[in-house]
């Protein structure tokens, strides 16, 4: 990994255990990916996030838009790293292997949230072929008209 990707890991986790970012007192403080995913999908469904503190960018052109807070449906169920399902054998060599930091299923949308911290920009080498790619074709196939933010 580049020294800056090791930075800000080194710095998101070590945010983290300055503010004691854990769900209950015998868990052990966030170390990965994984376990921070799965204390933001905890921290969402317990009402914890301030979702309009963090601002939300369109793709094309990259401008700020709104923030975070409008993309989730009050009735809508979250999960952490979610495997993508697919439905078809091409779906499946696209993205039925590939597993989503969080996925959010509401009644009239899915939102898909992919942390990049300790990585670089997207898995796969290519801005087309890569994994955001993937998931971009994954939102598309699952909705009739997709808004896509980053």
């Amino acid at each position: 990994m580049r020294p800056a990707v090791l930075n800000a890991r080194a710095s998101v986790f070590g945010l983290a255990a300055t503010q004691n970012f854990r769900s209950d007192p015998l868990s052990p403080l966030p170390t990965c990916e994984p376990d921070l995913t799965q204390l933001l999908v905890l921290f969402h469904k317990r009402g914890l996030i301030r979702w309009c503190d963090v601002p939300l960018y369109s793709v094309e052109p990259i401008v700020p838009v709104a923030a975070c807070d409008v993309l989730f449906s009050s009735d809508g169920v979250m999960y952490a790293e979610y495997r993508l399902m697919a439905k078809t054998p091409e779906q499946l060599s696209q993205w039925g292997n590939m597993i989503a930091d969080i996925v959010q299923n509401g009644p009239d949308r899915i939102v898909l949230i992919e942390n990049k911290i300790g990585s670089g920009f997207t898995h796969g080498g290519s801005a087309t072929n890569g994994q955001l790619a993937q998931y971009f074709r994954f939102l598309i196939n699952s909705s009739d008209q997709p808004t896509l933010f980053c």
